[in-house]
């Protein structure tokens, strides 16, 4: 696995211990492999219980909103050591919060049916992942060992496209017009391979690609770069005005235009709105100046 080199060095370390490490809290941005890193982490502990199956569920949160549909998935564990997936962990309903708790506290679940029971179950390591930790109840959070993903370089990213047979120069140039995101690499390059063979891709055939898909150098969209503009010219603005301005559903911007620009640091979003951060006006200027931007 690329990346994460601190992450996968703690759970080495809870992996010395006899039983199943702690269950674990994956924190971190849509994309940046949170998945990925929960099958890594199963392949580790299955590694360290040779002979011992250790099966993984993969349940995305949303889907559980009733407690005896978690309680039928923890019962498919059978009576093997358990690395139990959740992703999208901030999406489970509070009833199934509560059937979490002793579970992870007990190894006990509490089966209701025409009477109650109590179930014993295999030795469990519950992996959750989410994006929103804000979301995910206090008494939850705190059963939880947490861990956040570490932001992804450029020469990560490269290397994750080149282990798909990429060449080094032109998996860069799509790096850096993928965000430094793994999951938007990896869908820019299986887009750009219905196009042209992978082992054909240069560096200025992503460029060209890009550029005809409006993403720039700097994994910007023209609707990113509206919203800047009218920042920087308007100084402060709601995200209902700027979604008049660019006529784009306030949804989509609060979802799919302002996380990045957060992340890199170029807008600050406050109760009283929108603005640009000393960053945000200093790039802005800089592309000016340059004649990147008019």
């Amino acid at each position: 696995m690329v990346g994460q080199k601190r992450i996968r060095e703690n759970i080495t370390s809870l992996l010395k211990c006899d039983s199943l490490p702690p269950h674990i809290l994956l924190i971190g941005g849509a994309g940046e492999g949170k998945t990925h890193l929960a099958k890594e982490i199963y392949k580790m502990a299955k590694a360290k219980y040779e002979g011992e199956l250790i099966l993984v569920h993969i349940t995305r949160g949303e889907s559980l909103k009733k407690p005896e549909v978690l309680q039928a998935e923890l019962c498919r564990c059978g009576a093997s050591p358990t690395v139990f997936f959740l992703d999208e962990i901030h999406n489970l309903s509070p009833r199934c919060v509560e059937a979490l708790y002793a579970p992870m506290d007990e190894g006990e679940l509490q089966v209701y049916t025409r009477r109650a029971y109590t179930l014993l179950l295999p030795p469990l390591m519950i992996i959750g992942a989410t994006t929103d930790p804000g979301l995910i109840p206090r008494p939850l959070l705190s059963r939880f060992t947490v861990l956040f993903m570490e932001p992804y370089t450029t020469e990560e990213i490269a290397d994750i496209l080149v282990e798909k047979k990429m060449r080094k120069d032109a998996a860069i140039t799509l790096a850096q017009r993928s965000r430094n995101n793994p999951r938007l690499a990896l869908q820019h390059l299986g887009k750009i391979k219905r196009i042209v063979p992978i082992k054909d891709i240069t560096e200025d055939i992503v460029v060209k690609v890009m550029d005809d898909w409006d993403i720039d150098a700097f994994g910007l969209r023209s609707l990113d770069w509206d919203y800047l503009l009218y920042l920087s010219h308007i100084g402060r603005a709601s995200i209902a005005s700027i979604s008049t301005v660019l006529g784009v559903d306030s949804n989509y911007i609060a979802n799919e235009i302002e996380p990045y620009l957060v992340k890199v640091g170029f807008i600050s979003k406050e109760t009283s709105g929108r603005s640009l951060t000393p960053l945000g006006v200093q790039f802005i200027s800089k592309e000016a100046r340059s004649g990147y931007i008019l």
